[in-house]
């Protein structure tokens, strides 16, 4: 028998449903998300997933950058995982999360995360012991809770140093389980890990320039005998010789007579003898 504990509002939905369908949707929904923002960084991560840090478990992850300012940037990561327990049986997970990290020049950086998910804990059948062997005292049953998390941590990015992509990080904080009947317990998560790079933190490189235009040649006409062969080509590095553009002055033909030419000259004018006049100067 199965112990079903879900709220009212989620009456059509089995208790394996987080474990197997939310999971799915949540990476996809973070894949997407870094898909969009390919000039950001983006990043995937596996680590160690350790509830109260002593009952083991791995947690696959996707971290998508959504805003940067300097040193600091803002992302959205989901994650599929599972650990042991808690006590019995294991649990597997599904979480998404809304994270602020700040890294310094040398490589260090702050990683702090809330998230939301979903577990689904699976717990065998057990039996009792001694006098109460063979008789069931738990009978197997698979509960679906509701995962809130408050993580932050230190990390090593070598992507900003080394540009070898690889970042190393260790988290920790509380984490909540909801039974949806009003239980709510809360333990401890320890996080440890690597996170691969894609195209993070690269420098940004110019447009390359728009290619050459050939040079000019001066065309070739093969059916004159008395073309030139074409001098050296102009193109677009070096400029073309000046030319001056004043024009050559027109030469003016001199004015045609007016008169016809049987028309007798004029005599010349008359002239007058100078007579001094008597006792002047």
């Amino acid at each position: 028998m199965s112990t079903r504990l879900m709220p009212r509002w989620l009456p059509h939905l089995s208790v394996r449903a987080p474990a197997t369908v939310l999971p799915s949707v949540l990476l996809a929904h973070a894949l997407s998300a870094g898909m969009a923002q390919a000039e950001k960084p983006r990043r995937v991560t596996l680590a160690y997933y350790g509830y109260n840090a002593i009952e083991p478990g791995a947690r696959l992850g996707y971290e998508a950058v959504f805003f940067t300012r300097g040193i600091q940037e803002l992302f959205i990561a989901g994650g599929i995982g599972f650990h042991s327990g808690p006590s019995v049986g294991y649990s597997v997970l599904t979480q998404l999360e809304l994270g602020y990290r700040a890294t310094a020049p040398f490589g260090l950086f702050f990683d702090g995360r809330l998230g939301i998910g979903y577990i689904n804990w699976s717990r065998p059948a057990q039996t009792g012991s001694g006098s109460l062997a063979g008789v069931v005292i738990n009978e197997e049953s698979n509960t679906s809770l509701l995962n809130p998390t408050a993580l932050a941590g230190l990390g090593w990015d070598w992507q900003r140093t080394r540009r070898w992509g690889v970042s190393l990080f260790v988290l920790g904080g509380p984490s909540g389980r909801y039974d949806f009947a009003g239980t709510f317990a809360v333990g401890g998560v320890l996080l440890a890990g690597l996170g691969y790079h894609f195209g993070a933190m690269r420098e940004s490189r110019a447009p390359m320039p728009v290619s050459a235009v050939p040079p000019a040649e001066a065309p070739t006409f093969p059916d004159d005998p008395g073309a030139q062969a074409p001098g050296r080509p102009l193109g677009p590095a070096e400029p073309a010789p000046f030319e001056p553009t004043t024009q050559p002055p027109v030469p003016v033909s001199p004015l045609a007579p007016t008169l016809p030419a049987d028309v007798p000259q004029l005599p010349p004018p008359p002239t007058v003898p100078y007579t001094p006049r008597p006792g002047g100067a």
